[in-house]
Parts: structure tokens; C-alpha cells; sequence
């Protein structure tokens, strides 16, 4: 498979530590990138897949992609979770943010079925989200 950003083949580019490859978890292939900065991208990520048209995306890889998301927040620690919980709420809130002096608020772009998903995930309602009862 050919990267996309490098155009070489496997894993690399900015951030990966190849002496890391098969040793341990994540976070020793990253290198300096924070838990809320890969939760927000797992966020945007959620709704690109949950929300894009169906002539721009076909539906199965959407979903394909999707559960591959939910399966990985399964496995992921309750820090992740909690972290991608609150890139979630951060989300939101950015949407709901009052109107600025000129009147403009990204609030009136949200749909009621994104301010849903947003909600969902913030809760833990969604996508595996909620830590596992101990």
C-alpha cells in the first residue's frame, strides 16, 4: 500500500518512529502528538463518515469505515475515550459559541442530526464511548 502523503510504501511521515513498529502501544509511535489533538481528529473523522453525502461517499465504506472507528475506540483506554469524549464536547461547543460582533455564529451550519452525533459521543452514549463497568 502506497502512503498518500509520501508516497512510499507502509508507515510513514511526520510523527512515526519506525525503531517503535510492533514494540507497544500507540503512543510510542507518536511522536509529541497529544491525546486531545488525535481525538479531535478521530472526532472529525466520526463525522465526515456519519454525515457525508451519500453521492460523495459510497454508504458501505462509510459504515465500513465507521465500525473500524467503533472497534478501535473498544479497545482504546478510558483516557482515549475520555479524551475523544471531550474533543466531542469541545466541538459542540465551538459550534454553539455565541455570535461574534459582526452577528456570525457556526451555530446556524449545525444540523439537528449533527448536533446529535456530537451529543452522542460527548455523553458516551455512542461508539463505545462509555468506560466498560468494572
Amino acid at each position: 500500500m502506497t502512503n498518500r502523503s509520501t508516497g512510499s510504501a507502509g508507515r510513514s511521515g511526520p510523527g512515526w518512529n519506525e525503531s517503535a513498529v510492533g514494540t507497544g502501544p500507540a503512543i510510542e509511535l507518536w511522536n509529541g502528538m497529544s491525546h486531545k489533538k488525535l481525538a479531535e481528529i478521530v472526532v472529525r473523522s466520526i463525522e465526515y463518515f456519519e454525515l457525508v453525502d451519500d453521492d460523495q461517499l459510497d454508504p458501505h465504506t462509510a459504515v465500513q469505515h465507521l465500525e473500524s472507528i467503533a472497534a478501535d475506540l473498544a479497545e482504546a483506554t478510558s483516557e482515549e475515550r475520555t479524551a475523544v469524549k471531550q474533543a466531542a464536547k469541545d466541538r459542540l461547543a465551538w459550534f454553539l459559541q455565541a455570535p461574534d460582533e459582526y452577528g456570525y455564529t457556526p451555530r446556524k451550519t449545525l444540523r439537528p442530526e449533527h448536533r446529535r452525533l456530537l451529543e452522542g459521543i460527548a455523553t458516551g452514549e455512542a461508539f463505545g464511548l462509555s468506560d466498560p463497568a468494572t
